[in-house]
């Protein structure tokens, strides 16, 4: 799994004093949008934006990670590392494998609650269970490169 990069672009509102952030995908579309009053705020909430998007379409079986550049594009960008998606490639491929959370944690032996973990930002798996994980799933999901 390599890093994915979506460079931004910051525009500030004179009137309202609020810094915005637009991703821009590699069609140069907008992929996201986050907003604040220190441009850290705004790219802050661009970044849980793009992870908000992409996990729900995760969960309706869309994968739009092939949208993000695999090398950075300028000096302003969202970096997506692998721990970053590892919670989007499980869930994207429990969805499209029509499959409940509890139905994987059975397989795996492991509660549901704790399964739900995995799937949500900032999964941290140890490399046992990521490989309980992959027999659970019958899908590899680290690559070694």
């Amino acid at each position: 799994m390599n890093n994915l990069y979506l460079p931004y672009e910051v525009s500030f509102d004179d009137d309202s004093r609020t810094f915005c952030c637009e991703g821009i995908d590699r069609n140069g579309k907008p992929f996201g949008v986050g907003s604040g009053a220190t441009l850290e705020i705004a790219v802050n909430r661009l970044r849980e934006s793009v992870f908000d998007s992409l996990i729900a379409d995760a969960s309706d079986g869309n994968d739009h990670t092939a949208s993000f550049h695999r090398t950075p594009k300028g000096d302003d960008f969202i970096l997506l590392t692998a721990q970053d998606l590892l919670p989007i490639h499980i869930r994207l491929i429990r969805s499209t494998r029509r499959l409940k959370q509890v139905e994987v944690a059975e397989r795996m032996g492991i509660s549901q609650q704790a399964y739900s973990k995995l799937e949500q930002a900032g999964a941290n798996p140890t490399l046992a269970l990521v490989a309980r994980l992959e027999t659970a799933l019958q899908q590899e999901i680290l690559q070694m490169v």
